[in-house]
């Protein structure tokens, strides 16, 4: 992992107070992505959209983009990572969305890491047992983490800076655990929240871990929790339940990584673990230096090798043909008449419906007048089908309607009919059902509802049925 090193301001100690210094504010490594979510012009199915994606570092330090997820289809691109920006350094990267069906949305979320800070939610978790009253650098162990934290707060939580959020709780025995700040943008209120003063005999660590996890870990942003300790955990007997691997389990539930910073030996194997297994750092503290190294530490890490998403979004449109009624049935009728059906077409796709060609009319089946040459997106047309028959004979047509929709839309609707002559005038068999349409109504899950329909044969000859497809 890349180290950042800061230039300390020169302090001076006066008496046995402690001081933790504020590091000179540089930026650090700043990414600035234009456009910061990937958004697509909407696109027809089989055309391409295209992007320039600019990545450009904005900070004072350069930064490398370490890994970048492939993209994946319907999107295409590719970031070429490992890279590294200098300061005012960009690159572009092309990216499109070419898209094979459609209506249809499509996202893609590609995971990044990055030298470049996002931000955080980050929980202060303090010891107050008597363990963290015990002499540190001149001054108590509390006053010495409370100082730390402060001090880390100015340096991390700035004018200009990623919108950390940062919230502040305490324990020492099970019923001494406390919300002293909630989460907040305010880093003043966060620095006034941290305690200065020890208020409990013992310290259930543990305990105290676990709660904050649970109060911490529906936070939509990154979360660090950053516990300082000085004391061994009191055990099951006065802290009850909990354990140092319960709390990894539950931090690495939440996406939680865990910085333990220790003014003692106490707990250091389970302190340790807890760390690692969960993505911090852990730290042992005997100086003021110390101290202000393993905040440094958590520093760097909010600003180098972080985790991050980049959002890709497209939208691809066509339009789609729905037809009402599913077929259409002319009554039986003589020859040299004509009679008349409404064919009504609806557009339920995201693009306006332009009709290409319709095959399958002939002398006995004609337009009423001219298709539409385009309906838009939620809107219809009503066709009129004449039926005028030139001969005794039956008509069982496929009219074959074919569109503009993805991959050649096509749809052939069936139009049934029967001619005869007056001086021939047997019909042959016809089949009418009885309802024309089945509705069952609305229907309990795992319930049956049955209903019936009636075939009748109208016409003047014997009708063979064969077998029913539902």
């Amino acid at each position: 992992m890349r180290q950042f090193f800061f230039m300390f301001a020169t302090a001076i100690v006066l008496g046995f107070s402690c001081l933790i210094e504020v590091s000179a504010q540089g930026t650090g490594p700043r990414l600035q992505f234009d456009p910061p979510i990937v958004q697509f012009d909407t696109t027809s199915c089989g055309r391409i959209s295209a992007v320039t994606l600019e990545i450009r570092n904005v900070g004072d330090v350069a930064s490398t983009i370490h890994s970048v997820d492939p993209v994946g289809a319907p999107f295409t691109g590719d970031f070429a990572a490992p890279f590294s920006l200098p300061p005012g350094q960009s690159r572009q990267v092309p990216l499109t969305y070419a898209p094979d069906r459609a209506p249809r949305r499509d996202s893609l979320i590609l995971n990044i890491v990055a030298d470049n800070p996002v931000p955080a939610a980050m929980a202060f978790l303090f010891d107050v047992s008597s363990g963290m009253a015990e002499s540190f650098g001149g001054t108590t162990r509390i006053e010495a983490a409370q100082a730390a934290g402060r001090a880390f707060l100015d340096r991390v939580m700035h004018a200009g800076g990623p919108a950390h959020e940062g919230g502040v709780y305490a324990f020492s025995g099970s019923a001494e655990y406390r919300l002293l700040r909630g989460f907040t943008t305010e880093r003043n209120m966060i620095q006034g929240a941290m305690p200065s003063m020890t208020s409990g005999d013992h310290a259930c660590t543990w305990d105290g871990m676990q709660r904050t996890i649970t109060l911490m870990q529906t936070q939509p942003l990154r979360k660090l929790l950053i516990v300082f300790t000085g004391a061994k955990d009191a055990g099951r007997a006065l802290c009850g339940p909990h354990s140092a691997p319960g709390v990894v389990t539950s931090a690495t539930a939440a996406g939680i990584a865990v910085y333990p910073i220790a003014f003692s030996t106490d707990n250091e194997a389970e302190l340790r673990d807890i760390a690692d297994l969960t993505g911090g750092r852990y730290s042992r503290v005997t100086t003021t230096g110390e101290l202000q190294a393993a905040m440094d530490a958590i520093v760097t890490d909010l600003q180098f090798n972080v985790p991050q998403k980049l959002v890709l979004r497209g939208e691809a449109v066509s339009p789609v043909l729905e037809y009402f009624p599913p077929h259409l049935v002319f009554p039986t009728t003589l020859v040299g008449d004509t009679v008349r059906r409404q064919l009504a077409l609806h557009n339920v796709g995201t693009s306006r419906l332009h009709l290409r060609e319709v095959i399958g009319l002939s002398a006995a089946l004609s337009l009423g007048a001219e298709i539409p040459s385009a309906i838009s997106p939620g809107d219809s047309a009503t066709v009129e089908m004449r039926f005028h028959p030139v001969r005794q004979e039956r008509m069982d047509v496929g009219l074959r309607v074919s569109y503009n929709a993805c991959e050649n839309g096509e749809h052939i609707i069936r139009l049934l009919g029967m001619g005869y002559e007056t001086d021939n005038p047997s019909v042959g068999p016809v089949l009418v059902t009885s309802p024309a349409k089945l509705d069952f109504g609305p229907v309990s899950c795992s319930a049956a509802h049955t209903a019936n329909i009636i075939l009748r044969n109208t016409g003047d000859a014997v009708l063979n049925g064969s077998d029913i497809s539902l």
